[in-house]
């Protein structure tokens, strides 16, 4: 069995979100990173690996409960890093202040050089918006190794 069209759809979904958040990163310039800065850090990692969970889910056929669990740690990843290193506020603030307020690059502003509050909310629509697709994603793909699990054949079992 080969990834449903839903699951599809939601990981071009998925990996369009993932680019408009990663160039309000970019854009953002405090939670940005190689290539778009000489640091590596974990913008990098997660540029690295969204796009290869997302080529691998796309392009590779059958392995179902791969895809799946990819999705689930790239979810995990995703949300852990919302909470614990650029939370919604964070991105809300280098927008509306135009100046970082992350330790490492604190009073930088945003590459764009304006404060502008509306861009805030979109960051923060953006990223909650990531999340919610990159969860659909990981359900949909859940049930597609599921529905594959059910229909390979079961071994002949004797009731004696």
């Amino acid at each position: 069995m080969q990834t449903s069209r839903r699951t599809y759809i939601l990981v071009v979904l998925v990996t369009v979100v993932s680019i408009l958040h990663h160039t309000d990163h970019v854009l953002r310039v405090d939670h940005s990173g190689w290539p778009f800065t000489p640091d590596v850090n974990p913008f990098t990692v997660s540029v690295i690996l969204a796009y290869s969970i997302s080529a691998f889910v796309l392009f590779v056929r059958g392995r179902l409960w791969a895809k799946f669990w990819l999705l689930l740690a790239g979810y995990i990843a995703t949300q852990t890093a919302h909470i614990f290193i650029e939370t919604p506020m964070a991105q809300y603030t280098t927008w509306a202040l135009n100046a970082s307020q992350d330790p490492e690059t604190f009073g930088q502003p945003n590459l764009l050089g304006i404060a502008a509050p509306l861009l805030g909310w979109i960051a923060v629509t953006i990223s909650i918006l990531l999340s919610v697709v990159l969860v659909l994603a990981t359900v949909s793909a859940f049930v597609d190794a599921r529905l594959a699990t059910r229909e390979q054949p079961q071994p002949h079992q004797d009731m004696a």
